[in-house]
């Protein structure tokens, strides 16, 4: 089938908007894969750092509760019964 000159324009055109509109396709959807993945690297760390917080805030908790019992008078004597009717 011969195809004559505008039929071989359009199709010229049609051929070269499809590749176009491919690499477009292809360029956006790499660029937003980065974006995404950047976005949740963030995340991540946000998150990370907020739980190094709240456990930094616990641990710092539980360290004021024992430091307290450790500066009382009965747990300073080193005396045994007097420590265990204490604790």
């Amino acid at each position: 089938m011969k195809l004559n000159l505008s039929r071989r324009i359009a199709l010229f055109i049609g051929v070269l908007i499809l590749v176009i509109s491919l690499g477009f396709a292809l360029i956006s959807i790499m660029i937003s894969t980065d974006a995404l993945l950047e976005h949740t690297e963030e995340a991540l760390l946000m998150s990370a750092d907020e739980g190094v917080k709240i456990f930094e805030a616990v641990i710092s908790k539980e360290l004021a509760i024992l430091e307290e019992l450790a500066r009382h008078e009965n747990v300073i004597s080193m005396d045994w019964e007097m420590q265990q009717e204490y604790i």
